[in-house]
């Protein structure tokens, strides 16, 4: 890996507190790639040969079955995937493909897991990483079961917007925020103009919150539930 790539993989909150020399371990082994959106980085149900982490960009995650496909997670900077398959050597849950340009650091599998055992830095590393998106994962559960579609939108925008009055940009595709969101593209537009009455305004692809009182009231907001 080059000098300047490793500085900022070296910033990645995953590798901030990891020993030097694990860290110089897996500089030596790993690589940059950069994805272009759409571009599947692993297959489910495969065993996969390298452990990723996002620099850059998005990347999702999708589980598909019987003809359908869902989105259960989107990785953004600093978080690694398919972290469980990697530790444990089994076969990926889900396919996983850039929801964006995306750059990602790649590390041979059998590196990292050989590592974990001399490294106690790097366990620890990567045990707070599974321990929060276990965490995310059990807030999603609890968003679908609890809250409406509508709420579930109100609270992913209060959630990734700016203050009242900033313009933000759609991180990903609506189909793939309809899917993480548990929702039909239709139930989706449903929501959106569900939420339009109550203090966001939509122009495409980018989104305002013109009354955050009102947003506030409809998404009712849980420390429980939501990301910090």
């Amino acid at each position: 890996m080059r000098l300047e790539h490793r500085q900022v993989v070296r910033q990645l909150r995953l590798f901030e507190r990891v020993d030097d020399e694990t860290f110089e371990w897996i500089a030596a082994l790993g690589f940059l790639q950069t994805f272009p959106e759409g571009t599947v980085l692993h297959d489910q149900g495969r065993e996969t040969d390298f452990f990723f982490v996002v620099v850059d960009g998005q990347v999702e995650m999708t589980i598909a079955h019987n003809g359908i496909e869902a989105t259960v997670a989107i990785f953004s900077a600093g978080h690694a995937f398919p972290l469980g398959a990697v530790v444990l050597s089994e076969k990926t849950p889900g396919m996983a493909r850039a929801a964006s340009l995306a750059r990602v650091l790649m590390v041979p599998a059998s590196a990292i897991r050989d590592s974990i055992g001399k490294s106690p830095s790097l366990m620890r590393a990567l045990m707070e990483d599974l321990a929060g998106q276990n965490r995310t994962f059990v807030r999603e559960i609890a968003n679908q079961k609890i809250r409406t579609g509508s709420e579930r939108l109100a609270s992913w925008i209060l959630q990734h917007a700016g203050a009242a009055g900033i313009v933000n940009r759609l991180p990903f595709r609506k189909r793939t925020l309809a899917s993480l969101l548990g929702m039909t593209a239709e139930n989706l537009s449903r929501a959106f103009a569900t939420v339009e009455k109550h203090g966001v305004l939509f122009r495409g692809s980018t989104f305002t919150v013109v009354d955050m009182d009102a947003l506030q009231a409809l998404a009712k907001p849980s420390e429980l539930i939501d990301a910090a």
